[in-house]
């Protein structure tokens, strides 16, 4: 139904229902018609003042957006710029596909669990295994050096 349409030519009923709709409370003491008309007349009044501050707010914020904002100095783009070699070794992973990053995990002898697993977590686990590894070339390395040492002294 309209919202233009006048209140005084609708019964008790429909006037009670617009205005729980409009989110009005009804008035208290005697429920005349009159008191409800009265209402119902307030209520679209309010709820019409509150769409348009609704509107002129949404009006300004799209004002707000088309404002520019304060310049900044271009810069030109560095396309020689170097990432860190951790990074850049975690990117070089998760190109690699699934079965080839459990593939890798299982030559390093490291386990890849029974099921569904995510990408993000075989990479997790590869690197791992792979910093694992590492490690012991380099303790097996100081062995050697301590050897070594210890041969020719």
């Amino acid at each position: 139904m309209p919202a233009e349409e006048d209140p005084s030519n609708l019964s008790i009923g429909e006037l009670k229902k617009q205005l729980r709709w409009l989110g009005a409370s009804l008035p208290a003491g005697g429920l005349e018609k009159s008191d409800l008309v009265a209402a119902l007349k307030k209520a679209r009044a309010e709820k019409a003042d509150q769409d348009r501050q609704k509107e002129e707010k949404v009006q300004q914020k799209r004002q707000e957006k088309l404002q520019p904002g304060v310049p900044r100095e271009s810069r030109p783009l560095d396309y020689e710029q170097k990432i860190s070699k951790e990074k850049q070794e975690v990117v070089d992973l998760h190109v690699l596909s699934e079965e080839e990053l459990r593939r890798r995990i299982l030559s390093l002898g490291g386990s890849v669990p029974e099921g569904s697993v995510g990408k993000f977590y075989l990479v997790s686990v590869l690197k791992n295994v792979m910093k694992k590894e590492a490690e012991l070339a380099e303790l097996a390395a100081a062995r050697a050096e301590f050897a070594d040492q210890e041969a020719v002294a």
